[in-house]
C-alpha cells in the first residue's frame, strides 16, 4: 500500500500520528531521541555548550515565561533526559519559590502531583509546601525531596528534586526523561 493510500484510511491516520507523537515527547521544543546536533539546530535557546561528559545544556531553556539552564543527557547519542536547574543557590526562600513554580507547572502540565515521601496518591499546593517545611533541608539537613506527577504519563517519567549537599547547597532540578 503507497503512503498516500495509507493515510486515506482514518485508522491508519489515528495509529502514524499517536506513533509521531510518543515518539516526538521530551521537554520544549526538544524531543527524546534527538542527537546532539539536533538539538544545537534548536538556535531559539541557544548558544549550547559541552559538558566533559559529552552531554550539552543551555542558559536558555523556555520554563513557564521565563528562561533556565536546561541539560541534556543522552545514551547512545541520543536524548533520553532534559534537566531544567530551576534553582541552585544557598537562598531557601528562593529555593522555596522555585519548589512552588515546579508544583505549579507539574499541576497545570499534567493535571495532578505526588509526593512519595508522604504517601499522599494527590497532593496539594500546601501539601508541597508542607512536605517541603517537615524535611528541614531549606535548614540544614542534607537529602533530597521528590515529587511527580499523577496520574504518571506513559511517554515520560517527570519529577521534580530538591536536593541539600554538605555544603548547604540548594538544587531544585525540574526532569523529564524517556521511560
Amino acid at each position: 500500500m503507497a503512503f498516500g493510500e495509507l493515510l486515506r484510511s482514518p485508522l491508519a491516520c489515528v495509529v502514524f500520528f499517536m506513533a509521531a507523537s510518543a515518539s516526538a515527547q521530551g521537554y520544549g521544543p526538544w524531543s527524546f531521541g534527538m542527537t546532539r546536533e539536533e538539538v544545537r539546530a534548536v538556535a531559539a535557546h541557544g548558544p549550547y555548550y559541552d559538558f566533559k561528559n559529552l552531554d550539552i545544556g543551555t542558559q536558555q531553556g523556555p520554563f513557564e515565561g521565563g528562561v533556565v539552564p536546561t541539560s541534556f543527557y543522552f545514551l547512545n547519542d541520543k536524548v533520553e533526559r532534559v534537566m531544567l536547574m530551576l534553582y541552585r543557590g544557598n537562598d531557601s526562600a528562593a529555593a522555596e519559590r522555585a519548589w512552588q513554580a515546579a508544583y505549579s507547572h507539574l499541576q497545570k502540565t499534567f493535571g495532578g502531583v505526588e509526593l512519595p515521601a508522604s504517601g499522599l496518591p494527590a497532593a496539594t499546593r500546601e501539601d508541597a509546601a508542607e512536605a517541603l517545611r517537615a524535611s528541614n533541608l531549606l535548614v540544614t539537613k542534607v537529602g533530597k525531596l521528590q515529587m511527580g506527577v499523577s496520574p504518571a504519563p506513559k511517554d515520560r517519567l517527570v519529577w521534580c528534586s530538591l536536593t541539600r549537599n554538605e555544603e548547604g547547597l540548594l538544587m531544585v532540578a525540574l526532569n523529564y526523561a524517556k521511560p
